[in-house]
């Protein structure tokens, strides 16, 4: 009896904002906080010109996808693109790989924050460990219920 007033029904949650949240997370990340130091490593004075070639590089992809964009009335983020020059496979497949990218990038963001977390238990010892892990443990889900995430 799925048009029955008594049956459960999904309930939209999320707002705008909360959606663009999502989209900020996905698209920062973990590299905007974690990475920096491992590639700071890797090219070393090099930085300050590495920093401005990927932004210019950036910055060309933006206007790439902003041109793109402009030529559709639609919206529908690569896939109506793709579907409208190469049909409707590669429009399903680039779908697939929207999801499959937010997806990973979400995971991406998890195992960051996992490597921080174990970055911080490992300077405890003992009890202290133990004790603050179940403390995270035990307010991590709350703190997210409190704050409506």
């Amino acid at each position: 009896m799925a048009g029955t007033p008594d049956s459960p029904t999904l309930r939209r949650a999320l707002g705008r904002w909360d959606l663009t949240a999502i989209g900020v997370n996905q698209v920062i990340g973990s590299a905007i906080f974690l990475l920096p130091a491992d590639v700071a490593r890797l090219v070393g004075p090099w930085g300050p010109l590495a920093f401005i070639g990927v932004g210019l590089l950036s910055l060309s992809i933006a206007l790439c996808f902003a041109e793109v964009g402009s030529r559709f009335e639609k919206t529908g983020g690569p896939y109506l693109p793709a579907r409208a020059a190469f049909g409707r496979f590669i429009g399903f497949e680039v779908g697939w790989m929207m999801w499959f990218t937010r997806v990973t990038s979400q995971a991406s963001v998890a195992n960051g924050w996992l490597d921080e977390d174990r970055a911080i238990l490992e300077t405890l010892h003992g009890f202290k460990r133990a004790g603050c892990a179940g403390v995270l443990t035990y307010f991590a889900p709350k703190a997210a219920r409190l704050l409506g995430a």
